[in-house]
């Protein structure tokens, strides 16, 4: 969020407000304060202490002990997470809906979806709501199949991948997830070609 603002203002853009959605109680916390240490002001960012995913409803959230220790917290899959673990503690948080998010934005967005495994389906869902309305997305992968089917997904709906490079893994036998086989995560930016030949509403690209 903060990478956002700064480069958007770096490029002579007054009209910015910048969204983030986070599960965990105490990464919400460390998001706030980075807002607060960055000098931006409380008007013009917005911030969720949710999950996301393709519809509305509610998660299972591991509680970690301290948040500062855990990256990589997503919502609970029968009890576990990708590694597994069945974490003692969990705490229920509301998911929002990534088609219903309308911030009142123009046709400037950028979007970065990073939630440790849910991209692929997040991506496929919501495909076209996010063409109408996003020029650019940033796709935090963690996995060979979430790689493809992301990129399948993207390639179906008529955009252009920018950048890439694939997750790297390390196989053992018996791994609860793919997502679990993962040791350096990939990543995909892609380019919306349906507004190639418009302008945002500052009219700088």
């Amino acid at each position: 969020m903060v990478n956002s603002y700064m480069a958007a203002r770096q490029r002579g853009i007054d009209d910015i407000h910048v969204y983030g959605v986070e599960g965990d109680a105490g990464h919400f916390a460390f998001l706030q304060q980075h807002m607060s240490d960055n000098q931006i002001p409380e008007g013009r960012f917005t911030a969720f202490n949710a999950a996301i995913g393709p519809e509305r409803g509610s998660a299972e959230w591991p509680l970690a002990e301290n948040a500062a220790d855990v990256y990589g917290g997503r919502p609970l899959d029968d009890g576990a997470d990708y590694h597994g673990r069945r974490p003692q503690r969990t705490v229920t948080v509301p998911v929002l809906a990534l088609r219903e998010l309308r911030p009142p934005a123009h046709v400037g967005a950028v979007l970065q979806i990073d939630i440790l495994g849910g991209e692929g389906e997040l991506c496929e869902t919501c495909i076209d709501a996010v063409t109408a309305r996003v020029r650019r997305v940033f796709v935090g992968t963690h996995s060979r199949a979430l790689d493809g089917q992301v990129m399948a997904t993207f390639h179906r709906a008529g955009w252009s991948l920018e950048n890439e490079k694939p997750t790297i893994l390390k196989w053992h036998d018996g791994s609860p997830t793919l997502e679990n086989l993962a040791t350096v995560d990939g990543l995909q930016v892609w380019r919306n070609r349906h507004f190639d030949n418009t302008l945002s509403a500052t009219g700088v690209e």
